[in-house]
């Protein structure tokens, strides 16, 4: 992926947008591969592999003098998983290569340019900016242990299990993708005032794929927010919905009342009493599969419940009977 211009950020670029399009399939493999709870060893053992992975990158490492040139081929579906996840807690992530590979190294990914998808093929130490003196002490009794990990990734792996299920109820579009990206970079600004800021899940879909290009996100956040935003999926219910209060409202002063979320998702509960009989006939259990309106729904029903800007209906709108 090109580098993105001077005053840009990663969600900018073109490639970026269709590498997060390319989440959907991507997302329902790994939901098929994990989202088994009765057989969590799996889970576990790549878990295990990824550490494993992080010792030999280690040594490697040490073997080429702390020269930038260590890069190995990934192609063990559990590893990347469990590596995608480990991204997605940039704090901790920084905190591990900082153990693994002293002050100035970064294990960045590459991805495949041909597959637009974000799964790793290759891990390579690349440099990152300097580490400070104070980060560096505090690291480097963990570095003695030789426990590079100490993060709970499998229950990472099994939350995130829950937020593609969400995902992958929305209909995979570049239209949907772009607006998500639009939103986020609000969503960035925000960061800079809100504390522990919640996003919709249109626009947590682009800061899991933002934080999925280490080197990048770092530069972005320092750029943008001033600071290196940490993700935390960890909060019980109550203080995410304390916290998604006061984002929602610190939002909406922003950029106005019934911004925050989506149209889109908004009208979904409108349409659930509106519609009645017409949601039973038409959507699929993931609501958003609207192919099947077009040969269902009446128009009234459909003009009453989204408009055309919500979700491009005019096509739509055009081939339901009257």
């Amino acid at each position: 992926m090109a580098s993105a211009k001077p005053g840009h950020v990663l969600i900018d670029n073109k490639a970026f947008l269709e590498r997060v399009e390319g989440e959907w399939p991507l997302y329902r493999r790994i939901v098929a591969t994990f989202g088994n709870a009765s057989d969590p060893a799996q889970l576990h053992d790549a878990v295990e592999r990824y550490a494993h992975m992080l010792n030999d990158l280690r040594e490697l490492h040490r073997k080429n003098d702390g020269q930038m040139k260590t890069k190995i081929a990934v192609d063990d579906f559990g590893i990347q998983v469990v590596w995608r996840v480990h991204m997605l807690h940039p704090h901790d992530y920084r905190r591990t290569c900082l153990r693994a590979f002293g002050p100035g190294a970064f294990l960045i990914p590459e991805y495949d340019p041909r597959t637009k998808t974000m799964l790793p093929v290759a891990a390579r130490i690349d440099t990152w900016e300097a580490t400070t003196k104070q980060e560096w002490r505090t690291e480097k009794k963990a570095i003695m242990s030789e426990k590079l990990v100490t993060y709970d990734l499998a229950a990472a792996v099994t939350r995130q299990l829950g937020f593609m299920r969400k995902v992958l109820k929305f209909r995979q579009s570049p239209r949907f993708v772009a607006r998500a990206a639009s939103r986020y970079k609000n969503f960035l600004g925000l960061l800079a005032t809100v504390k522990n800021a919640v996003p919709p899940l249109d626009v947590d879909l682009i800061w899991h794929s933002h934080m999925l290009h280490p080197g990048f996100y770092v530069r972005d956040g320092m750029t943008v927010v001033g600071w290196l935003p940490d993700h935390d999926d960890e909060g019980g219910s109550g203080n995410l919905e304390e916290s998604a209060e006061k984002t929602r409202k610190a939002w909406e002063d922003k950029h106005g009342p019934g911004s925050y979320i989506p149209k889109r998702s908004a009208r979904k509960e409108k349409m659930a009493t509106t519609c009645r009989g017409c949601v039973a006939g038409c959507l699929t259990e993931d609501d958003l599969q609207l192919e099947k309106m077009a040969g269902t729904c009446s128009k009234g029903c459909v003009s009453e419940c989204f408009t055309e800007d919500d979700l491009q209906l005019d096509d739509m709108v055009a081939a339901c009977s009257t």
